[in-house]
């Protein structure tokens, strides 16, 4: 596991640059999975009075990557295997209905945009910057909802991705655990599915498109199986079905 993410000089810090670094830290998993987080602790790392730590948690556990526990603290959430189904389940609905429309709202400007964010994502591999790698990833998928006028519908399962996200950071960090031919290049595979899926899309050739997103979702939810095998401390425990 790299190291954590160096702290900001308090000069150079406000409250977006404190949540930033925490989300930073729990997406990657530095902060791991049910590890306590101390307001004290944090306030002293940053340089900081306890009020911007203390709204950077609160910002962080609406975004459903803590939790705070009366008289207790707060921790980094456990990783929920529901959750992530959930949002495979509705990306799975959604994301093929939203990729037809796109393709009729094709333009040649979407297509420079998203081809610049592959472009950004190829720095990316080349630096080992999984993190940066992910957010550009969900920028290039944003394009395809916002192009149809989908905004809300991203935003609605937007929630969703603080555990899809621990995901595929933890993915693309194991890759050498899978035992396909084709994941041996980690981020490279995903990068060449964008390229396919962008190649497709330009071409609107729609059935290619809807078959290419739904490789990607079926495989992102193999691994998160696999992960949850490799990693069950990660995992929170699976809810009763009553």
């Amino acid at each position: 596991m790299k190291q954590r993410t160096s702290t900001p000089r308090p000069s150079d810090l406000a409250r977006k640059d404190i949540f930033q670094t925490l989300r930073a830290n729990i997406l990657s998993c530095d902060f791991k999975p049910g590890e306590a987080l101390s307001e004290n602790a944090l306030a002293a790392a940053f340089g900081v009075s306890r009020t911007p730590v203390r709204d950077a948690l609160a910002k962080l556990s609406a975004c459903g990557l803590i939790d705070t526990f009366p008289q207790r603290g707060s921790a980094v959430s456990m990783i929920s295997h529901s959750r992530v189904r959930e949002l495979a389940f509705m990306r799975a609905v959604l994301e093929k209905a939203v990729i037809r429309q796109a393709v009729e709202a094709y333009s040649p400007e979407l297509q420079e945009e998203l081809a610049t964010i592959l472009s950004v994502q190829e720095s990316c591999c080349k630096s080992g910057d999984i993190l940066q790698f992910l957010y550009k990833e969900l920028d290039f998928y944003k394009q395809f909802y916002l192009c149809c006028g989908r905004l809300a519908v991203w935003q609605t399962y937007r929630w969703l991705w603080s555990d899809a996200l621990r995901v595929r950071f933890l993915s693309l960090q194991t890759f050498h655990y899978h035992q396909s031919p084709s994941r041996a290049m980690g981020s490279d595979h995903w990068l060449a599915a964008g390229r396919m899926l962008l190649d497709a899309f330009s071409c609107r050739d729609v059935c290619a498109c809807e078959r290419l997103v739904g490789d990607n979702i079926d495989e992102f939810v193999r691994d998160a199986q696999r992960l949850r095998d490799l990693f069950p401390h990660y995992f929170a425990p699976e809810p009763r079905l009553v």
